[in-house]
């Protein structure tokens, strides 16, 4: 698979605009948003996943599934939503919340382990190839 990046640094790109990548990605078969979690509740921890219509569950439940079981994190599940760049894709699209970097122990590995950040990545591509073949 091809992966399309929207930004390569740390700088704000509309939502709008990441939703026109995507329909001017040709052969791109779905859309994945990664994301990492923020609470004021710095308890909150795990990973969660959001699709908006039903032709993006089954991406979304692989996925999570697999993040899950590869980072050993709480599963808070996954949910409906009407995030923008979900609600105006075309194509099976997911937004992936792999972690709390307001929680201690969640966010120190996410930030300082480059193994943990690949084995969330390695895990969002089975979940992906276990859908799209």
């Amino acid at each position: 698979h091809r992966v399309v990046m929207t930004r390569a640094s740390d700088v704000f790109v509309e939502l709008s605009e990441r939703v026109a990548i995507s329909k001017k990605t040709s052969g791109s078969p779905v859309f994945v948003s990664i994301h990492l979690n923020s609470s004021p509740n710095t308890g909150a921890a795990g990973v969660e996943t959001y699709h908006y219509s039903s032709k993006s569950a089954r991406l979304a439940r692989a996925i999570q599934q697999q993040v899950v079981a590869a980072a050993g994190s709480l599963d808070r599940g996954v949910r409906r939503a009407r995030f923008y760049v979900l609600r105006h894709n075309k194509r099976p699209s997911v937004l992936l919340e792999l972690g709390f970097l307001t929680n201690a122990s969640e966010g120190a590995k996410i930030a300082r382990s480059a193994n943990h950040r690949q084995k969330l990545a390695n895990a969002v591509v089975a979940g992906i190839c276990s859908v799209v073949r």
